[in-house]
């Protein structure tokens, strides 16, 4: 692997031992382990565990200095929180999707972070924070996928770190190579400034 991840430390931003001139497709992503039951049967094989992605693919050098300073500063700044997963959407008829309830704190994540350092036109996408169940690919029944995820429902998942991935072109896999923790919350925060939502019924 071109990236080695290092031992991650809460007072500093992580460090990185990259080849030099390197050149990696890389992923800015918030992992939700909690969710990985619902979406590992129906995931694509190379495809990341459960998640929301922040920031999406783009093609930069391995000089990640400037990312590392700008997510180390925005996970300072936010605070964890629950997120709460009641319902199953589709993006058109290919993709079958989980939405938090409370899309807020990701959009504050988010709009902390700014805007992807090399983003090949996804500037231009809405951000939609979402979790991915299944996609339309061989041997995977849509509808079925998203009956499985609605039996799973309502969860409340804890979100507590941010995450980047490089794409491993040889195993045609996303592989992690470092990860920040968001702080620790409060008693009465469930994201950057958020009440705590309402416990699901």
């Amino acid at each position: 692997m071109v990236a080695t991840r290092l031992a991650q430390h809460a007072d500093r931003p992580v460090e990185y031992n990259w080849h030099v001139g390197e050149r990696a497709h890389l992923v800015l992503y918030v992992p939700l382990p909690a969710l990985d039951e619902v979406v590992d049967p129906y995931r694509h094989p190379g495809a990341l565990p459960a998640h929301v992605t922040v920031w999406p693919p783009w093609s930069g050098d391995c000089d990640l200095s400037q990312p590392n300073g700008t997510v180390f500063a925005a996970t300072r700044c936010c605070a964890g929180w629950d997120a709460d997963f009641f319902t199953v959407s589709w993006f058109g008829r290919r993709v079958v999707i989980l939405q938090p309830r409370h899309p807020d704190p990701f959009h504050e994540l988010r709009t902390r972070l700014g805007d992807p350092p090399h983003p090949g036109g996804a500037q231009a996408r809405p951000f939609v924070p979402h979790v991915t169940v299944a996609t339309r690919w061989p041997h995977v029944h849509l509808r079925e996928a998203a009956r499985w995820a609605d039996t799973h429902l309502p969860l409340r998942v804890p979100v507590t770190d941010v995450a980047l991935a490089r794409r491993d072109n040889v195993a045609h896999a996303w592989v992690e190579v470092c990860r920040w923790s968001l702080r620790e919350p409060s008693a009465t925060t469930a994201g950057p400034g958020r009440d705590t939502p309402s416990t699901p019924q």
